[in-house]
């Protein structure tokens, strides 16, 4: 772009002329002739308006004799190459250069300077002042014209380095070749580097060298343009494709003078071309080669091209197929669904894909798969349509075979399947019993002992009695007492490994649990033996039956104990769990929040086909009479009953690792209560009825016996039905005491059941001496209810029975 130009300072006059009323006379004088001025002071002022604008300047000598010049000098000397500033100096009588020398000083110093003797007549003054804006106005004339080259020549400069074009010009008589530094670069010379029309001819390719002279002298023959590629090899050898368009200039006489143009180097575009021309090949050896019927067609659905296969099917020939000639081919009871389908995809840009028949050069019609994809420009737009045509008659027939073969394997598969699930079955039962043979084996062998001691100490107190020796009982009752209780724990035991063993959970904190344990832990395993406790912080409570956690727990540690015979480390640690999906499944667990309680001790070890065998009943490795078999069994069913899980890790002569999973239990624990030693007592409150359920008549009498002893009036009924006629009747009753496992239809819990419909507040005390956790509720009961499992001890009984007459 040109700058617009301040008329009002590019034609102004400068005067300076410090002299008297020089500076104001010549000032009015220009005035007259409409040339408006601006008065300098000095040299400074003129300098500063000059660098202002201004049209020319008046000056008198006398401004100019005794000043320093260097600064105006400077500014005409940095003046554009447009640009000689005219100046108007007035001088003394005499004071032109043939009269007056000095007067070549300012010449020097000004330049454009036109000299004016002193005095003058006003119009001279105008005149001159005329002829000088005038020499102004055409140099800034020239100052636009040069401009608009200068930016012409910028943008054909910018233009041929967007388009990457060399510019060239070859004077035909000087044989003389000028070219632009792009334009040495397209034949591989740097900017500095000499480039002759020699050095071109020599560089082009042997091959096409011919060619391009020949057609520059018919370029220059008929003046038409010259336009031609060729290759050129560069100063490395290395070969590359030129472009090369010019025109040729002539002379008033017709004789060509000069020929004009630009260059490029079009290597990478012919590469390309080469490489699509070859990707086209291949594509179409491809596309011939394979057995799919493949075409293509224009954004608006026309088809241009189909390969081979598509003749070789159809018998039909290119002209025959062209546009929408293929609709020849297909079955027409099938053609307008097709057109529907193959016009709405024309219409959204979607991808279509339907089964359709076809005619073969045969003339029969075979199912075809056809998939038709869009082929997008970079901005998302159509441009092309490729399909395909699979022929699916023989893939047709091996899916109605395979369709077949499957209906055969399926059946096949499930007549296998329930042969080998009976014999499964088969395989479950047997093994069912021998582990029932295993366990009952066992189980008589120690209940034989057991009743052995009972019922020899029975006898012998029986013939002790008829002796009168009286003396000797306390001997066979403690005997016959001590059967009792193992005989007791062993079912207790039997029951825990069953899971069905009657639970008493409560909200429990296990780090507590094992502090108050820990000394009796400690004088169990003895001095040998290294104990340490590692209580996890913020441990979760756990839902438990403190009394069988203990007992799990105590079981651990002996294990432990047993399996460092000369003494060792026992670890007894506690943490939060976190199970996902995989930990729970490898522990036979639902995922979700755990504890842990693991024993840990730095034994012997097991094998791993020992670990396989430790939770069965009755396996020990212990010596013989140093263990039922039992424990882990008794702490194996004791985890699953309270959702949880049991596991063991192990490594020979390194130890092993018994590993207690609960679940988290959300809600505080709670301080176990004592149990109080039963005294018998007569203070009950006069008219307070019990009434005891049981089929067992000795379980009912010594339950009534305990109950009286107690100061309260029993009531005995042998089943269900019995005890509801009685608890519907008007009789009172404070207490219902009740087996859960009653013959005929009606168990205990449906007795306290009904009880609790006439008889709200009825307090009930379940004994139990089997798997009624699911009748009872399983540690969820009502308030004012209780279980007691059997076998029990009297003073057991007692002291529920006062807890629960006791309560509100």
């Amino acid at each position: 772009m040109i700058a617009r130009v301040n008329k009002t300072l590019s034609e102004r006059a400068l005067i300076l002329a410090p002299r008297g009323r020089d500076a104001s006379i010549a000032a009015a004088m220009l005035a007259e002739a409409r040339i408006q001025s601006t008065i300098a002071a000095d040299i400074a002022s003129l300098i500063d308006q000059l660098s202002a604008g201004a049209g020319f300047a008046v000056v008198t000598e006398e401004a100019l004799r005794s000043a320093d010049l260097h600064g105006l000098a400077g500014f005409i000397d940095a003046q554009e190459e447009w640009s000689d500033f005219p100046f108007i100096l007035l001088t003394e009588r005499g004071g032109g250069l043939e009269r007056n020398p000095a007067a070549r000083r300012f010449l020097e110093a000004l330049g454009n300077v036109t000299f004016l003797e002193r005095p003058f007549h006003p119009m001279t003054l105008v005149s001159l002042a005329r002829a000088g804006l005038r020499a102004r106005r055409r140099q800034y004339e020239a100052r636009s014209r040069l401009q608009t080259i200068r930016e012409g020549e910028e943008k054909l400069r910018i233009a041929l380095a967007a388009g990457r074009l060399g510019a060239w010009t070859f004077d035909l008589e000087a044989n003389w070749l000028d070219a632009s530094p792009t334009c040495k670069a397209n034949f591989g010379r740097t900017a500095d580097q000499p480039f002759t029309y020699e050095n071109l001819i020599a560089s082009i390719h042997p091959d096409d060298r011919d060619s391009m002279i020949q057609s520059v002298e018919q370029s220059l023959a008929n003046g038409s343009d010259y336009d031609v590629e060729y290759r050129c090899l560069w100063p490395d050898n290395s070969l590359h494709w030129v472009q090369v368009r010019g025109r040729p200039t002539y002379a008033a006489a017709g004789k060509p003078m000069r020929m004009t143009g630009v260059s490029q180097e079009v290597t990478e575009q012919k590469q390309a071309e080469a490489a699509l021309r070859e990707s086209e090949r291949q594509f179409r050896s491809l596309a011939d080669s394979i057995p799919t019927l493949c075409w293509m067609a224009e954004a608006d659905g026309y088809i241009f091209w189909y390969n081979s296969r598509w003749y070789d099917y159809t018998g039909t020939s290119p002209a025959d197929m062209q546009g929408w000639g293929w609709q020849a081919v297909h079955d027409p009871d099938a053609l307008p669904e097709v057109m529907e389908g193959w016009t709405r995809s024309i219409a959204t840009g979607e991808s279509f894909e339907m089964v359709f028949p076809l005619r073969g050069t045969d003339g029969t019609f075979r199912p075809f798969l056809t998939r038709v994809v869009p082929i997008r420009d970079e901005r998302g737009a159509i441009v092309k349509w490729f399909g395909t045509n699979t022929d699916i008659f023989a893939q047709q027939q091996a899916e109605n075979a395979l369709r077949d073969l499957a209906d055969e394997l399926e059946r096949r598969v499930e007549e296998r399947t329930r042969d080998l699930m009976a014999a499964e079955e088969a395989l479950r039962q047997s093994q069912k019993m021998e582990a029932v043979g295993q366990l009952t084996g066992g189980l008589a062998h120690d209940f034989n002992n057991l009743l052995t001691g009972i019922s020899g100490s029975l006898q012998l107190l029986q013939t002790r009695l008829s002796q009168g020796r009286v003396d000797e009982l306390d001997r066979y009752i403690t005997a016959a007492e001590g059967a009792a209780r193992r005989a007791a724990s062993l079912t207790h035991r039997l029951l825990a490994f069953s899971r069905r063993q009657t639970l008493d959970p409560k909200p429990t904190n296990i780090n507590r649990l094992i502090s108050d344990l820990e000394e009796l832990i400690r004088r169990t395993v003895g001095p040998a033996v290294q104990i340490e406790v590692v209580g996890a912080a913020g441990l979760w409570t756990a839902l438990v039956d403190p009394n069988q956690l203990e007992n799990a727990l105590l079981n651990l540690c002996i294990n432990a104990r047993d399996a460092m015979p000369d003494g060792g480390r026992l670890t007894i640690e506690t943490a939060n769990k976190w199970l996902d999906e995989r930990a729970a499944r490898e522990r036979e667990l639902s995922p979700g929040q755990y504890l842990s309680l693991c024993v840990t001790d730095t034994g012997t070890g097991m094998t791993p086909e020992v670990i396989k065998r430790a939770f069965d009943p009755f396996f020990t490795t212990k010596p013989l009479g140093q263990g039922t078999g039992l424990g882990l069994s008794m702490i194996y069913g004791f985890a699953r009953q309270s959702g949880g899980q049991v596991r063991a890790y192990s490594e020979i002569g390194k130890g092993t690792t018994m590993c207690l999973y609960l679940p988290r239990h959300h809600g505080r624990d709670e301080d176990t209560l004592a149990t109080h030693e039963w005294k018998a007592t007569s203070g009950a409150p006069d008219g307070e009825t019990v009434l005891v359920v049981d089929d067992e008549p000795t379980v009912r009498m010594l339950v009534a016996e305990v109950l009286q002893e107690l100061g309260y009036t029993p009531i005995e009924v042998a089943d269900g039905s019995a005890g509801l006629k009685v608890l519907r009747s008007d009789q009172r009753i404070d207490l219902l005491i009740t087996d859960v496992g009653l013959p005929g239809s009606i168990n205990g819990r449906q007795v306290a059941d009904g009880a609790r419909e006439v008889r709200p507040d009825l307090k009930v005390l379940f004994i139990t001496g089997y798997a009624e956790n699911a009748v009872v509720g399983n540690g969820h009961l009502e308030p004012g209810m209780q279980v007691l499992a059997k076998p029990f001890p009297m003073e057991a009984l007692a002291s529920r029975v006062r807890s629960l007459m006791a309560e509100g």
